[in-house]
């Protein structure tokens, strides 16, 4: 029982500890979007005008090409 509880006090305070850590680092967001039977051209960011993708647009303007 008392190595149990040694074991437990390990495991509480190396979890406790990566997380401030963890805070710190500067990580980059990243969104991956599958979707299935899509061109390139099939979006209003791209210059379809026949279809409205307002969320992807803005995705596209505020992200990384």
């Amino acid at each position: 029982m008392r190595s149990f509880l040694s074991l437990a006090i390990v495991l509480c305070l190396t979890c406790c500890g990566n997380t401030a850590f963890a805070a710190e680092a500067t990580r980059p967001n990243l969104v991956v979007v599958f979707i299935d039977d899509m061109g390139w051209a099939d979006l209003s960011c791209f210059g379809n005008t026949a279809a409205s993708t307002p969320h992807i647009d803005r995705l596209a303007a505020e992200g990384l090409r």
